[in-house]
């Protein structure tokens, strides 16, 4: 019979090697678990809850009541429970939006040491959202995280270096955080990093890192990717970027379709890419999409 509660008595009769089997198995059973720890006060616990609420993750996905767990948390000074509490605040999830709050939730996550809190309140910081704009201790934040590894960071940090923000223009430091950020898994670390790399000729390890990056990237960024990568001169950034106009089919709206038709219409390179803008028009023109309506309306008169 599938269990449906845990009672304080049998999680204070678990023993940890038993609670840990309990929670890498089945999702809707470790969240039982999680939920019982989560009651019996334990501020690790009640972050994960959050988490796992916010996902709907072996449970019933509800931003309300992750957004209550992660503030549980928070209430006992828990570093991640303080920086999804500031995420909820700042994007609305399970409740309204106040960038002053999230700043004060992710300056408190920042300076008990998590390096996302870092992250986060140096973003703050940095656009001028619910706290003064300070770009350098933006930069200062972004740096300390950086220095723990966060690979979000350290792809900022790489920017600042490449264009020159408050630090000296230097591309070799850029490419090494970028080298870093790429190898830590961030997907936009990956996309600076393989562009250096081709602007140095090493176009094998660029197409590595940028096919990492589109594997990656979200719909945005893919989209960012679309755009980009189709102005290179180099046939395997093309190619790069017509897979990207691809993702954002399978991942977007008939906005999406609409601009891969244009593209696949100026691409001459294959004879099969005139049928396949027309689908791709016919397709955005079913959703509804006004200019693809009069493209195929033009086409056919």
């Amino acid at each position: 019979m599938a269990i449906t509660h845990i009672s304080p008595y049998q999680l204070q009769n678990t023993s940890p090697e038993e609670l840990s089997r309990h929670l890498a198995g089945d999702p809707a059973e470790a969240a039982l678990w999680i939920k019982a720890a989560a009651e019996q006060g334990m501020p690790d616990a009640q972050a994960l809850l959050g988490q796992i609420l916010l996902d709907g993750r072996g449970i019933s996905l509800d931003m309300v009541l992750a957004r209550y767990w992660f503030a549980k948390a928070a209430d006992q000074g828990h570093p991640m429970g303080l920086n999804m509490l500031g995420r909820c605040h700042e994007l609305g999830w399970g409740g309204g939006i106040d960038f002053a709050l999230a700043a004060l939730h992710f300056k408190q996550s920042a300076e008990l040491g998590l390096d996302w809190g870092m992250y986060n309140y140096a973003n703050l910081l940095l656009h001028g959202n619910g706290v003064e704009k300070d770009e350098a201790l933006a930069l200062e934040w972004y740096c300390k995280a950086a220095a723990l590894g966060n690979a979000k960071s350290l792809n900022v940090v790489g920017r600042f270096y490449e264009e020159g923000w408050l630090v000296s223009a230097d591309r070799a430091i850029a490419a090494d955080y970028y080298r870093q950020a790429a190898e830590g898994d961030d997907f936009r670390g990956q996309y600076n990093y393989a562009l250096l790399l081709a602007e140095q000729g090493l176009m094998k390890d660029a197409i590595y890192w940028m096919e990492h990056a589109l594997a990656a990237a979200h719909l945005k960024f893919t989209r960012v990717m679309a755009e980009n990568l189709l102005t290179f001169p180099n046939p395997e950034f093309h190619r790069i970027g017509m897979l990207a106009h691809e993702k954002c089919c399978e991942l977007g709206s008939a906005n999406d379709y609409y601009n891969y038709a244009l593209v696949l219409q100026k691409d001459k390179r294959k004879a099969a890419n005139t049928i396949l803008a027309e689908t791709w028009l016919m397709r955005a023109a079913a959703q509804g999409h006004d200019k693809a309506k009069r493209h195929l309306k033009a086409s056919r008169s």
